[in-house]
């Protein structure tokens, strides 16, 4: 199955990510995520005149049915602050795991679903 992610350039680029490195971005925006936020906020606003960050749950990741173990993790920063809303909020299970090198606190998500090998 193939999927389009957009994300800014330092990731898309980095080769950090699974998918990631110049090889394999199909396209390159002259506006930075920040600006394109900013551009629709602001014609939403001047559209309904105001915009609302309430979440919608519109959509969600799919549990992964697999043969292997998957560890899927994420990054994000570490504080009480940052735990609590991922304790609040999360749609499925996330466990912090650990704190890396630079300070990022790491959250592995629990999408899959390992079936027994026949």
């Amino acid at each position: 199955m193939n999927f389009i992610v957009a994300t800014n350039s330092y990731r898309a680029f980095g080769g950090k990510f699974a998918g990631t490195r110049k090889e394999n971005v199909i396209y390159v925006s002259p506006d930075s995520s920040r600006d394109v936020l900013a551009n629709y906020i602001t014609e939403q606003t001047a559209k309904w005149g105001q915009v609302s960050a309430a979440p919608t749950y519109n959509w969600h990741l799919k549990t992964i049915n697999t043969h292997i173990p998957l560890d899927i993790r994420f990054e994000t920063q570490n504080s009480p602050k940052a735990d609590r809303f991922i304790i609040q909020h999360q749609q499925i299970k996330m466990t912090k795991i650990a704190t890396n090198n630079i300070g990022f606190a790491e959250y592995r998500l629990e999408l899959a679903t390992v079936k027994p090998t026949k």
